[in-house]
């Protein structure tokens, strides 16, 4: 299941999962593209593992990785809680 985070800009979409047993949450980004329709990337927090690319530039991955970085502290909160609407 995948739970909202933010849409940042007005089509950037980040959800992630609920916290797991071992303290990790998996962050989902999606980015419309016109030759992919979407690229996609996923980052495990707080392990910061990528996985799932898919159309996304190593400069891309890397910009979302820090993303995912500084804002670590709020996506495992959140991710506890259920969500940031849960908040």
């Amino acid at each position: 299941m995948l739970i909202p985070y933010c849409t940042i800009g007005n089509d950037i979409e980040v959800t992630q999962t609920p916290l797991d047993s071992t303290g990790h949450t998996l962050v989902h980004i999606e980015v419309p593209d016109e030759v992919y329709c979407f690229k996609v990337m996923e980052c495990l927090i707080p392990s910061y593992k990528v996985s799932n690319v898919i159309g996304m530039t190593n400069e891309e991955v890397s910009h979302y990785v820090d993303f995912c970085q500084h804002n670590a502290h709020l996506l495992l909160k959140y991710a506890k809680e259920g969500g940031i609407a849960n908040a």
